[in-house]
């Protein structure tokens, strides 16, 4: 008897991991058509989830939350303006995990609209949390200055207060703590992403200070031309010099005219004495006396 009940036992094993193996092959073969469809799905409703959005001028922007790259939707009218944000947001629901998209004003102040993307909630109870007139409707409008909460009676919107399900509060609260924890971390992640884009306007101050270096570079500029004057001083001073020897040059000009009568006149001192002797020729005898001042006179 025990031997059957193991070998049930195992055989329960066997097909519920046969099983298991079979449903994550699936999910793994199809998991790029299920990205793709609920892509398609999130694009589809961004109109209704911000109004007087155009789903061909969404720009998806990619942040980090809790360690993980995840995707927001930011979301245009037809003239480029800003109207808002669609972010992704998932909750433990009462069967399985739900999967909303909510529309929120481009300042985080208010909530535009909200859609479940997937939830397997129980028919007939949770899963009337698809139905815009019981649930989805009321959170339209709610502002998002303090996290909502969950009120089973007497519900005020204007409060951020969600009117639960009857009958199904769990999915009720596991919608709105979902929309919390998702502004909460999705208003933050962006927060923090935007000083990325903070660079781009003080770049420009090195372009300023740049101009800086250039009235220095002008400065050389004017001892530059300074050697110039300096050069031009040396290149005069031998100029002057130059024309000094002329002066001096026609100073012998004047001496050689000096030694020229000179001796001249000592040519015609013996011209005189040549006829001194043609006087006492005549008396030679008688007038010896003459003779001795003739030699007086050198």
């Amino acid at each position: 008897m025990k031997d059957n009940y193991i070998k049930q036992a195992w055989l329960v094993i066997l097909l519920g991991l046969l099983y298991g193996a079979g449903l994550a092959g699936v999910q793994l073969g199809l998991s790029d058509q299920i990205k793709d469809n609920k892509r398609n799905e999130t694009y589809a409703q961004i109109p209704s989830l911000v109004p007087g959005a155009v789903s061909d001028k969404v720009e998806e922007v990619t942040v980090t939350v809790s360690g993980k790259e995840k995707k927001v939707y930011k979301i245009f009218d037809g003239q480029g303006a800003h109207l808002g944000w669609v972010l992704p947001a998932v909750g433990g629901g009462f069967a399985d995990a739900i999967e909303l998209l909510v529309g929120v004003t481009a300042d985080f102040e208010q909530i535009t609209g909200l859609f479940v993307l997937s939830q397997k909630e129980t028919p007939g109870l949770g899963d009337f949390i698809t139905d815009d007139t019981l649930f989805l409707n009321q959170f339209r409008g709610m502002p998002l200055s303090k996290p909502l909460k969950v009120e089973k009676m007497d519900a005020s919107a204007a409060a951020g207060q969600v009117q639960a399900l009857t009958g199904a509060t769990i999915s009720s609260v596991a919608v709105t703590d979902a929309i919390n924890k998702a502004i909460k971390a999705f208003g933050k992640a962006l927060k923090e992403a935007a000083p990325a884009s903070i660079p781009v306007a003080p770049a420009p101050l090195p372009v300023a200070p740049a101009p800086l270096p250039v009235a220095p570079a002008s400065i050389p500029v004017a001892p530059a031309s300074i050697p110039v004057a300096p050069a031009s001083i040396p290149a005069s001073i031998p100029v002057a010099p130059a024309s000094i020897p002329v002066a001096p040059a026609s100073i012998p000009v004047q001496p050689a005219l000096i030694p020229a009568p000179i001796p001249v006149q000592p040519a015609s001192i013996p011209v005189a004495p040549a006829s001194i002797p043609v006087q006492p020729a005549p008396i030679p005898a008688s007038i010896p006396v003459a003779p001795a001042p003739v030699k007086e006179i050198p």
